[in-house]
Parts: C-alpha cells; sequence; structure tokens
C-alpha cells in the first residue's frame, strides 16, 4: 500500500503565531536606551498592545501585516493568502515576560512548506519592514514610562499557539513541583 500525505502545521487549531521580543525603558530626554527589560516587560503589555493597535505610517497605513506580505514565489504566495486572511499583531504577558502574539484569521491549515516561508516573510517584516518602523516608535507607558519594542532580534524564536500554550503548561507544573513542600 502507498499513502501519500501533506504535513501539515496545526496553526489554525489556535491561529496565533507567538514570538520572543526586547522591550527597553527608554531616557524620557534623549531618547536614549536607559535599561534593557528582558524578561521584566509584562507590566508594559496594555500600553504596548495599544500602541501597537494605533500604529501606523504611511507606507504602513495597515496592522494587518497580510496586506505587505510578499514572496518571491507568487504561487506560494497565492497559497498563503489564501489560508492566513489576516495577521494583526499584538502582546501577551506570561508571568514577567512579554511576547509578541500575531493573530491570525484563517480559512485553511497552512501545509509545513507554507507555514515555514510564512514565518520567515513575517521576520522579515519584522526586521525591516512594520516591525523595524515600530521599533523607532517611542511608546507613552500611563506611568510615564517611556519603551519601546523590537519584534526582530538576533534570538527570535516563533511557536504556533498550540506549542506555546503547551511550552507555557509544563513551565508552570515545572514551577509548582518546584515551589510545593516535600512530602
Amino acid at each position: 500500500m502507498m499513502m501519500h500525505c501533506i504535513p501539515m502545521s496545526g496553526l489554525i487549531e489556535n491561529p496565533k503565531l507567538y514570538s520572543t521580543i526586547r522591550v527597553s525603558l527608554m531616557e524620557k530626554e534623549g531618547g536614549e536606551v536607559a535599561e534593557a527589560l528582558y524578561d521584566y516587560a509584562a507590566c508594559y503589555e496594555q500600553d504596548i498592545a495599544q500602541a501597537m493597535k494605533d500604529f501606523h505610517t504611511e507606507q504602513y497605513p495597515s496592522t494587518d501585516l497580510m496586506q505587505y506580505f510578499s514572496l518571491p514565489n507568487k504561487r506560494l504566495e497565492t497559497a498563503i493568502r489564501s489560508k492566513v486572511l489576516s495577521a494583526h499583531p499584538t502582546v501577551h504577558a506570561e508571568g514577567k515576560i512579554l511576547y509578541a502574539v500575531l493573530e491570525l484569521q484563517m480559512a485553511k491549515d497552512l501545509t509545513v512548506e507554507e507555514f515555514t516561508s510564512f514565518v520567515k516573510q513575517i521576520a522579515r517584516q519584522y526586521e525591516t519592514g512594520w516591525g523595524e518602523k515600530l521599533e523607532y516608535h517611542d511608546i507613552k507607558a500611563k506611568n510615564s514610562d517611556v519603551v519601546s519594542i523590537r519584534l526582530y532580534h538576533d534570538n527570535i524564536k516563533f511557536f504556533t499557539g498550540e506549542a506555546f500554550e503547551k511550552q507555557i503548561k509544563r513551565a508552570r507544573t515545572r514551577r509548582a513541583s518546584r515551589s510545593s513542600p516535600e512530602r
């Protein structure tokens, strides 16, 4: 018996693409980085999410990154566009850590090949497109702090929504087992 199958990404089960980000506290005067917040940026979640929702430039008038989605392979681009209808960036706090989240509206699941190309193109948008422009935008927090966000960085990691939730669940279980008293 011969079987043929196309491996699917599973992204449609939880249509979110999480990634690691960098957030910096800025000096109020002069715009220089005062402190890299590393894993302590969760307190700015609402401020950054609102700034991302409101962010637009003449070159990037929409926060739907599918508006700027482009691949050299037009067949692959068309296939992805028919499945991923919109992709809106925001953030999500987990403990003290802040993650970027691309909230997707999807019609169908991506194949593994399509998913790989999709993620590479989103990383490129984070580095040299919409995300790069956001990086130069100071975000004023409600507590009067000023922060900046870098969606793209050298150690960026992407997670499907399902993979992210499994990782968080494992981390919570490990923390709970370490903090529970021994019997």
